[in-house]
Parts: structure tokens; sequence; C-alpha cells
């Protein structure tokens, strides 16, 4: 952010406080437009100084939700981008029928904006042939704005936009799925009934933790406007989200951030759509686990795994430092300012990740390590605050030096053991445990 933003402490809390939350890379809608939308929140909220509107950030939720309403500009209409549309329409007429004879489907929209996506979503698997009761569409977006205007289901004609997309079958899809209200088109129950909208952020890496995997995730448009640490983050929570062999669904300037060992590409022109990798690559042996892309779904601060009998005696002697908390608030909180580098500390740095400071946390914990560069504890640290954001190769790596600097670090070679396993490295797994038992044993 350049001009005065940029040239005072506020300002740079504030854009470090969007990149945190939101993930926002200020480049994809430029300098000039966040600087705008930030003047409109403090106007609206009635600030003209910009150092008392961070104060005001740092107590009020309201005034950050409102400052994520003013960054999130929606860019929406029904079956935009119609190949993808069509591709789930085949897709849904065949396997998605025979999947949903056995259990209803599953489907995500994110972010869903106004409702246009995951309303189009709902009327291609009615097209399709699906009755309402054989899918749920679940939409996920961070502006309560725009969800309050899609549960509303009801949309004018700049929603339709361009009509000529899909040609006259839009013209039959509004006669048939839309009634007419004065200047205003209402969506048929139908339509609106399997499809449920709630708050969520893909930006932070606990979205949906504990919600089942998909069959089907649209997610277009959105990884555009996220920095390179929030798509990494992004794409491993996308992964976790999916079924084994579901269809995740990207736009098109977005299908550099896929990863060959995860998703394949499906082809079919102009759709953008990708199937899950079933499973991934095994190898025996800590250099293949090395280079392998970390599967999802592992907890923030994990615990011994099952292991022999001898293990239950050796896991009541580790000794356990505070963890980073695994539950990090449903309310957005702003980051804290934090004291200057060469006076923060380890503990300080802990506290951070503990209030979901993550991104925050890891930067803190590197410019520690510049001046510490043989500080075990902190490599540990770094770690965790990696895994707790999604990005467990840089985590693996962080783990190994710090067991490279301490090799008695027993909680690095727990952590990279779980690692391991979960990735399907058993004997490498095993190798670290082995130690653990060693060096618990000796003590």
């Amino acid at each position: 952010m350049d001009g005065r933003f940029e040239q005072t402490e506020a300002g740079g809390n504030i854009a470090a406080l969007l990149n945190q939350l939101i993930g926002l890379n200020e480049t994809s809608i430029g300098s000039a437009g966040v600087q705008r939308a930030i003047v409109q929140a403090m106007q609206v909220a009635g600030y003209r100084d910009v150092e008392a509107y961070w104060e005001h950030l740092q107590e009020s939720q309201a005034a950050i939700a409102a400052l994520i309403e003013a960054i999130v500009v929606p860019e929406t209409s029904f079956f935009r981008n119609p190949e993808s549309f069509a591709f789930l329409k085949r897709w849904a007429s065949q396997t998605g029928r025979q999947q949903a004879a056995e259990a209803p489907l599953r489907l995500l929209s994110l972010p869903c904006s106004t409702g246009e996506e995951p309303y189009s979503i709902a009327m291609t698997l009615l097209e399709a042939g699906l009755s309402a009761e054989q899918f749920q569409v679940d939409a996920l977006d961070v502006s309560e704005a725009a969800l309050a205007q899609a549960r509303c289901g009801l949309f004018s004609d700049y929603s339709f936009r361009p009509r000529q997309s899909v040609a006259a079958s839009l013209d039959a899809i509004v006669d048939r799925y839309f009634q007419r209200e004065g200047e205003r088109y209402r969506l048929s129950d139908r339509v609106r009934s399997p499809v449920q909208f709630q708050s969520g952020n893909l930006a932070d890496p606990m979205c949906l933790y504990q919600t089942r995997p998909y069959d089907v995730v649209f997610c277009r448009n959105l990884l555009i406007y996220f920095h390179q640490a929030a798509r990494d983050r992004a794409m491993h929570t996308l992964h976790r989200l999916l079924k084994p062999n579901g269809l995740l669904f990207l736009g098109y300037a977005e299908t550099n951030q896929i990863h060959p060992d995860q998703f394949e590409s499906i082809r079919y022109p102009q759709a953008f759509v990708y199937r899950r990798v079933a499973s991934p690559p095994t190898q025996g042996n800590e250099a293949a686990a090395a280079s392998t892309v970390p599967p999802p779904d592992l907890p923030l601060r994990p615990e011994l795994p099952v292991a022999p009998k001898t293990m239950a005696d050796v896991a009541q002697s580790i000794p356990v430092t505070p963890p980073i908390n695994p539950t990090l608030p449903s309310a957005i909180k702003p980051p804290r300012l934090s004291p200057p580098a060469a006076q923060i500390s380890l503990s300080d740095i802990r506290s951070m990740a503990d209030r979901g400071e993550l991104p925050i946390a890891a930067t803190q914990c590197d410019r520690y390590l510049h001046a510490h560069p043989t500080s075990a504890a902190a490599y540990q640290l770094l770690g965790e605050i990696y895994q707790a954001q999604g990005i467990d190769k840089a985590a693996m790596q962080a783990f190994r030096k710090a067991i490279y600097l301490d090799p008695t670090c027993v909680e690095a070679l727990l952590y990279l053991a779980l690692l391991y396993e979960d990735q399907g490295h058993f004997a490498a797994a095993e190798r670290l445990r082995q130690r653990v038992q060693r060096l618990t044993v000796d003590d």
C-alpha cells in the first residue's frame, strides 16, 4: 500500500490485518482500490484519522466486518462460465446419479457471493434428473451482506448477464425456476431448499475443519486475490474438503496452483475442472517423503499415535509445552501490535499463534531465527505454526532443522513422525518413534 496509509504505522497494521484475515494480495485489485475501500469504511464508521480508525478496528468486530465488506466486491452471475456447468450436468447425469442413489451428493460453493453460483449448481443438478432430496449445496462467503441477499432468492436482470452465454437455454431455465415480481425474479423453493448458506473464509486454515468431505467443490476466481502463502493454504484446504475422486472447479487464471500429485486435469474445453487423486504416492524412505505434497487433515497439535505397548510408558515421560490452540476463534480477531523483532521472545510468538495470528507469528519466528539461527526451539515452533496453517512441507523442513540442531528434541521427532505416517511413510515414522523411545528410556 502506498500514499498516506503506507507512511503510517496504523496503515501498515491495517494492511497486515487484511493480509491475515482474507489473504489479500494487494496487487490483485491495486493499492488505490484498497485505499479507496479503507477510506470508505473509515467514513462509514465516522473516522477521518487512520490512527484512530486502527484503534477502533482493534476493539470492534463489527468494524472489521465492515472493512471486509468494503474490500470484497461481488462479481457473479447465473451460469457464469457455462462450460463448467455443462460438464457438471454431464457428470451428474451419469456418475452423480449413481452416487446419489446410495447417499445424497454433497457440493460446496465458495465464495458464493450473492448466491448465483450455488443456485446455478442446484438448477444444473435438477436439470440432470436429480431430485432436490438427492443433493445438498453448502455455500460460503465472508460477506454477511452478500449472504443475506443470497438467502432472499430475489434477483435482477443483472444476475443473468450475459444471456447469450448460454443461448436460449437460460430463458427456459428462467421460466422453469423463477417467478417475475415487478422488475425482479423470485427463485423457486425447489431450487432454494437444497442450498444452505453460511459465513466462511477459505483463508482460515480451520475453514469447515470438522465437515465431511464433498463430492464437488466450486472455488472459482478467488485464489487470484490471495497472496501466495494464502493460496498454498487454500489449496491444502480444498484438497482436504474433497473426497477422493471428487471434482474441483477453478477459474482459468488459477489452474497454475494445481499440483499433479494431488489433482488430475479432466479434459473438457473451458471447464477448468480437476479430479482429486484417490491416494497419494507412498515410498518407504524419508527422502521420498520429503518431496511428497502433504495430505490434509492433520491436527494442529498432534498427539502420540497408536504404537507398541512400550510406547504407552514412553508417552507418559514426554515433556509437553503448551500447544498452539487448535480451536481458532469463530469471530475474526485483529492482530495485536507486537514488540520490535529484537525484543520479541518465543513465548510472545507462541501467544500470537494461540490467538490465531498464524501468518504474523510465522513472520516473527523467521525474524527470530535470523537473530538466533541455531535455536532448535524456534525451528520447532515454526514447524508447529506451519502445520497449523496447513503448510506441511514447510513444517517438515522446520522440524528436521530442529532435530539437526538438537537430536534429542522429542517433540519435533514426534511431529515429524506423525507427518510421515499421515503421508503413508510408515517405515520412516517408525524409525523416528524408535529414536523417541530410546531417548525417553535413557532418561
